[in-house]
């Protein structure tokens, strides 16, 4: 599968809540404000910006100026309009594995007196 590498399109404005993104020419097409924001984070191709925005939504959403309902949009957007293009694991990554981190509850009669 071809990776697609991000590229400017200064004819493409950015609008709230859609990357307006297009695939051309084997290459992914976006605004001026997405391609700063994927240079800014290392993101070269089409793969590393759909992965980049399920690892990291909030990043990217603050980076465009955007809410995270606006950015989830977005991002369905953008994995709707990639399918195809990217493999499908990329753009229906597993659910990230449930931790609990800390102390374990207070078992009654271990309390410390103070």
């Amino acid at each position: 599968m071809a990776t697609y590498p991000i590229i400017p399109n200064h004819a493409r404005n950015l609008q709230c809540g859609n990357f307006s993104a297009m695939v051309n020419v084997g290459k992914l097409e976006v605004p001026k404000e997405v391609w700063n924001a994927a240079q800014k984070f290392s993101i070269h191709n089409a793969a590393e910006l759909v992965s980049y925005a399920y690892t990291f939504p909030t990043v990217l959403a603050d980076e465009l100026g955007w809410s995270a309902d606006d950015f989830e949009a977005a991002r369905a957007q953008l994995t709707q309009q990639l399918k195809g293009f990217v493999p499908d694991s990329v753009l229906r990554p597993p659910q990230p594995t449930r931790r609990a981190y800390g102390a374990l509850p207070p078992q009654p009669g271990n309390a410390r007196q103070s």
